[in-house]
């Protein structure tokens, strides 16, 4: 005869569970607070040794950058500020010699007018030739096969 499964004699008691799983909780809640403690410590001397580099409560700021203008901005000279920037500007609207040789320019409508065309015309050759074989519609999907006049 086979024996029979053996059982066992108690369950685990509820207290002891509970116990264990109070324990466990503390253990871990210690150990949080402990890192807390020690990181908040790493970070205050952190902070001590940085801040005497950086130090804010100073009233000495740092020295001005030396840059120089690229143009003079001062009222003396603001009135032919003003007129090189107008004749920038109206150089953009007429046809003139550039400072290199061998090159003109042209007005900026012009050369918009010339770009869109160039740019019309590459997109026309790159585009795919379609197949039209003798169809109609150029070989489109279509319920019927209508030929041109003329194709076999």
């Amino acid at each position: 005869m086979p024996e029979r499964p053996t059982r066992e004699k108690t369950d685990i008691r509820l207290v002891s569970a509970m116990i264990m799983i109070a324990v466990a909780g503390i253990a871990i809640g210690l150990a949080v607070v402990g890192a807390r403690i020690w990181f908040g410590r790493e970070l205050q001397q952190w902070e001590r040794r940085n801040s005497a580099s950086y130090s804010l409560t100073t009233d000495k700021l740092p020295a001005e950058p030396r840059l120089e203008p690229l143009e003079s901005h001062s009222p003396s000279t603001r009135g032919t500020f003003a007129a090189a920037e107008r004749e920038k500007e109206a150089m953009l609207h007429r046809y003139g010699r550039t400072e290199e040789d061998g090159y003109v320019h042209i007005p900026i409508e012009k050369a918009m007018e010339r770009a869109a065309k160039d740019l019309q015309a590459s997109q026309r050759s790159n585009a795919p030739e379609r197949k039209s074989r003798g169809l109609v519609t150029g070989g489109e999907a279509n319920s019927g096969r209508v030929l041109a006049e003329g194709s076999p």
